[in-house]
């Protein structure tokens, strides 16, 4: 449905749908690659990160220092209400694990660069 309407809409593509679509076409083309490897503008899209990630593909993004990761998968959950007087809760939450910063991590490992 969304690749319809893409066809039937003229707009202007992001530079990441143009990435993802070179990706695509370079996997369709059969042109032997092993890693895909993005600055920081791309490292920092979470829509193409996903999607290369759901391709199987290997990639390494440069990401921003404050950005938040998790070492194990992480479970959503909407929390559940505490009080009759408080809102109901609708926003997902991590509930198994908390999020370390990646500079945090960089700082911890010896002779990372």
């Amino acid at each position: 449905m969304l690749q319809e309407f893409l066809r039937n809409t003229k707009y202007s593509k992001t530079k990441a749908e143009l990435a993802y679509e070179m990706i695509c076409e370079a996997k369709k083309a059969n042109i032997p690659f092993t890693h895909i490897v993005m600055d920081g503008f791309y490292g920092s899209n979470l829509w193409l990160l996903t999607l290369v990630e759901m391709e199987i593909l290997i990639n390494v993004a440069d990401v921003v220092s404050d950005t938040r990761v998790y070492c194990e998968p992480p479970v959503y959950q909407i929390p559940t209400r505490k009080g009759t007087r408080e809102r109901i809760p609708v926003h997902t939450q991590v509930v198994n694990t908390p999020f370390i910063r990646v500079d945090s991590i960089a700082k911890r490992i010896d002779k990372w660069r």
